[in-house]
């Protein structure tokens, strides 16, 4: 067990999922009403896989673009309603070592 009691041998990456055969783990943090740390909990959960060596990618579906926002990213072209729009590849922006985010804008 990990040192946030996180299995990081239970979890794995699509890539992972590709060379060993694991599966990749998807954790959805969502709530209708505002001020409930969505955000700070998502950040924080991700930074903390992250370091522990898992690969995390992000993706905010927040129209606010909080998330965004809180790694110090924006995207001024609304690169994933065009990806959802047009259904093509969502748009990763690297944050940290094993860390990516999908920003968000107001365009949602």
């Amino acid at each position: 067990m990990g040192r946030y009691g996180i299995r990081p041998e239970k979890l794995a990456t699509a890539s992972s999922e590709r060379d060993t055969g694991q599966i990749m783990k998807i954790i959805a943090i969502a709530n209708q009403k505002g001020g409930t740390a969505k955000t700070t909990t998502t950040a924080a959960l991700g930074v903390l896989l992250a370091r522990l060596g898992l690969s995390v990618h992000l993706l905010d579906m927040d129209a606010q673009a909080s998330l965004t926002r809180t790694f110090g990213q924006t995207d001024p072209v609304d690169r994933l309603y065009s990806s959802l729009k047009d259904r093509t590849g969502l748009p990763v922006s690297e944050i940290a070592s094993n860390l990516t985010l999908t920003p968000a804008t107001i365009a949602l």
